[in-house]
């Protein structure tokens, strides 16, 4: 998986750009997988969260009929260890032909380094409409600001799998 630092994609510029514009909002994560705060216009999303502290975890993020699996490459740099370490937000209010509607899942690293303020997470983020993948980042917080790496999908990890059950087959794209 290749990490790019300090670079600016147009799509992290767009984000940098409306994510200054406003904040995303809260949304709260039952034990039970399912994600509530989203209007109702939209379905509601279920995240899936297995093994955390592994070596295995599994996550998947359900909208609809469609399911969005992170690769277990993917999933294995999260540092969380329990579903406490785990927040959802989402944006839904901006303009949508700029980037689409959103559900960003943080997964915050279990040790916070002392008098940093922020916790360090891996980041990553969901159409809200379709479910599938858009970007995973690492939020690493410094002394005097905080670094974003976005996550490149490789050869050797695609990142996520984006599954839709049509009648009895599955469709299948990967990012």
């Amino acid at each position: 998986m290749n990490v790019i630092f300090r670079s600016a994609p147009l799509f992290i510029l767009l984000t940098a750009t409306i994510a200054r514009a406003h904040e995303d909002t809260p949304l709260l994560l039952l034990r039970n997988g399912v994600i509530v705060g989203i209007p109702s216009p939209f379905q509601t999303p279920r995240l899936t969260v297995d093994g955390l502290g592994t070596a295995t975890p599994r996550i998947e993020l359900s909208v609809g009929e469609r399911v969005t699996k992170l690769l277990p490459c993917a999933a294995k740099l999260i540092k969380s260890l329990s579903i406490d370490h785990v927040q959802v937000s989402g944006s839904w209010y901006h303009e949508e032909r700029f980037i689409p509607y959103y559900i960003s899942v943080h997964f915050l690293d279990a040790w916070r380094p002392p008098l940093l303020v922020q916790q360090s997470s891996y980041d990553f983020v969901f159409n809200l409409r379709t479910g599938e993948f858009i970007q995973a980042s690492r939020l690493t917080p410094m002394a005097d600001d905080v670094q974003y790496a976005r996550l490149n999908a490789s050869k050797a990890c695609a990142i996520a799998v984006t599954e839709r059950r049509i009648g009895g087959s599955m469709e299948q794209r990967w990012k």
